[in-house]
């Protein structure tokens, strides 16, 4: 390994360590001792299997932010471009978990409505609904679950209609359950906010 690859690979996980005591507050739903089981998955193509690029990088961008290190901080720009446009690309990119790309949607959103960037930070949070909703999050458990899920774009791009999986166990159920709660409160609450109008309004409720 080359001193700079190194180096990154240092900054890396300093970035994870610091946004980690944060991440409640944060909205991350994600189990976090199995994320922190996928981080520390010593071959990279097997780490990289499971997070996509589009996490990790909003994991890195908010452990620069909260990080001390004036070096580890000089990175946040860093993090924030490749967390974009990672994003972005993102439904291009089917090999990942799209709870994957709604949790990383959560923690760009917050990470901009925290910067006072509002207009960018209700794009991602739309962006996370219109995910949450194409693979019907919200009818999870429901007695009403007979249709299709509801479609909508990501970033420019049509969303298709998701056909999850059934879960693993009751951990993957769970993230499931907070994922859509945490976008439901994240949307209702910068609504309220804002003076704009939630992105759930009009859809049926069970």
């Amino acid at each position: 390994m080359s001193p700079l690859s190194h180096q990154h690979r240092l900054l890396k996980s300093c970035s994870v360590n610091a946004f980690l005591p944060h991440s409640a507050s944060l909205s991350f739903f994600l189990h976090g001792p199995r994320f922190m089981q996928a981080m520390q998955q010593p071959n990279v193509d097997s780490r990289r299997a499971q997070l996509s690029p589009a996490l990790l990088n909003t994991v890195y961008l908010w452990g620069a932010h909260l990080s001390t290190s004036n070096s580890l901080r000089a990175y946040e720009s860093i993090f924030q471009v490749r967390a974009t446009n990672a994003l972005s690309s993102a439904l291009r990119e089917s090999q990942y978990s799209v709870i994957n790309l709604i949790q990383a949607e959560v923690l760009i959103a917050n990470y901009f409505f925290t910067m006072s960037r509002f207009l960018e930070g209700r794009y991602h949070c739309s962006a996370a609904v219109a995910l949450a909703l194409s693979c019907r999050l919200h009818k999870i458990r429901s007695s009403t679950d007979h249709g299709l899920g509801h479609a909508g774009t990501h970033h420019g791009e049509q969303i298709r209609e998701y056909n999850l999986p059934p879960p693993r166990d009751a951990i993957e159920e769970g993230e499931r359950m907070r994922g859509f709660w945490y976008v439901y409160t994240m949307d209702k609450s910068w609504a309220v906010a804002m003076g704009s109008s939630s992105h759930f309004n009009g859809v049926a409720q069970s």
